[in-house]
């Protein structure tokens, strides 16, 4: 293993030590959204921390974290882009997606990348 492989294995891990973290603070900013919906800070703190880790997922190896995190942002981000729903439907439009993500996150903890 050379010193970039190296450097970039320990990134990995850090990646991965972090899921923890990213669960509790997208379960916290889900909740936050539930509990109110027509609330525009709480929508882009979610819309956020979904963006966040479709970005980051599978640059570090987790791809099916990645996709989840992803149809997860492209359902948020579009949604609030361009809203559809009254504001309580879209927790019912939300919450497959951004609880995909939360069991992905707990999942992706316990596992090597894909």
């Amino acid at each position: 293993m050379n010193d970039t492989d190296h450097r970039l294995e320990l990134l990995r891990r850090r990646y991965e030590h972090s899921f923890p973290a990213k669960r509790v603070e997208l379960t916290d900013a889900w909740l936050a959204f539930v509990a109110a919906p027509d609330d525009p800070e709480r929508a882009r703190e979610l819309s956020m921390q979904v963006h966040r880790l479709c970005g980051s997922a599978a640059a570090y190896g987790y791809a099916r974290l990645g996709e989840c995190a992803c149809a997860a942002d492209r359902l948020v981000g579009d949604e609030l882009a361009s809203p559809r729903f009254a504001a309580a439907a879209r927790v019912m439009h939300f919450e497959p997606a951004v609880r995909a993500v939360i069991e992905e996150l707990a999942a992706a903890a316990t596992r090597e990348p894909d």
